[in-house]
């Protein structure tokens, strides 16, 4: 695959009902990666000020974000207008910020970064992607159970390989 140089920076999110992970790519390195605990009372306002911060401290030039869907499991169901209701805070930022955003389905990642096999339960796939991004990807998340934090770095690895970006993935910082 042919390199293209990047000199973005990029913002990677993974939006959840719960947690948000997200993943920071600036200089061919992901210089910053976690998860996002907010308070059910105030988590639109939280998503809010945390995505505006972050890409305001980091200068931030693109967001990826995974993109929701309707699915017929109950825990995605409950999920679904949250979702959406994060999605538009993503976009209402975006658009602000007049800063671009692309959106990939979450099983394109998965099937990107380990295989995904369409039997696999969600935690088999929380399991998955893991240890993808610590095993095969050598990164270390804030614990053994970070699904989101690995979801946002997977979809960034995503991101970077789709465009053909470098990426240095050694080590987190």
């Amino acid at each position: 695959m042919k390199i293209n140089e990047y000199n973005g920076i990029v913002l990677a999110l993974d939006l959840a009902s719960k947690n948000t992970g997200y993943a920071i790519y600036k200089d061919r390195n992901i210089v910053k990666s976690g998860t996002w605990k907010f308070k059910p009372e105030s988590y639109h306002r939280e998503l809010y000020k945390k995505v505006r911060g972050i890409v305001k401290e980091f200068s931030v030039t693109e967001l990826v974000s995974e993109d929701i869907f309707m699915d017929s499991h109950y825990t995605k169901v409950r999920a679904y207008p949250i979702l959406a209701e994060c999605k538009g805070i993503i976009n209402l930022i975006s658009e602000l910020l007049n800063i671009p955003i692309s959106f990939y389905r979450p099983i394109m990642v998965k099937q990107h970064i380990w295989g995904r096999s369409h039997n696999s339960t969600r935690e088999q796939e929380k399991r998955a992607m893991i240890m993808a991004i610590t095993k095969n990807y050598g990164y270390t998340l804030e614990s053994l159970s970070a699904d989101d934090e690995a979801d946002a770095i997977g979809l960034l690895i995503t991101f970077l390989d789709y465009h053909g970006y470098p990426l240095n993935n050694n080590l987190k910082v």
